[in-house]
């Protein structure tokens, strides 16, 4: 399930190397955001909306979160995935629950892709209705 056929991959890689050429992330630019202003408010929600549904990402920026804010978190995300492998197993479901405050899972698309495509990823709901309670955090992105 983890081994795909040959012609299959050089033509996905292909399309990739082709796709990409021009290849730029959408930047939704929040300087002058007025949460007070409804239209510019609408604009913003949008090109979130617009960026979300044809690539799937965005890039956000001045959005007032200080850089050493932002290391901070890549730091401890990758704490998290650097320790031993028991420590995550706390966190693993095989659910993909979007009311679960933090989760581990791997191959979210297991049985819904034709092959598996190994992705560790933790998952922390910070906008689910109930606020995320901090203690739900690894000790490793507190």
């Amino acid at each position: 399930m983890f081994i795909r056929p040959l012609d299959e991959l050089t033509e996905d890689l292909d399309h990739a190397a082709h796709e990409n050429s021009n290849f730029e992330v959408p930047v939704i630019d929040i300087t002058s955001a007025d949460i007070n202003d409804q239209r510019q408010h609408k604009e913003i929600i949008d090109e979130v909306r617009r960026a979300s549904g044809t690539w799937g990402f965005f890039q956000l920026v001045n959005h007032g979160i200080p850089s050493t804010v932002m290391n901070e978190i890549i730091k401890g995300i990758k704490r998290f995935h650097e320790q031993d492998t028991e420590i995550k197993k706390q966190l693993f479901s095989f659910s993909n629950d979007p009311k679960t405050g933090c989760m581990f899972h791997t191959n979210f698309d297991l049985y819904v892709s034709k092959y598996a495509n190994w992705r560790d990823s933790l998952r922390c709901n910070l906008l689910s209705p109930d606020p995320l309670n901090p203690q739900e955090l690894p000790d490793t992105c507190r």
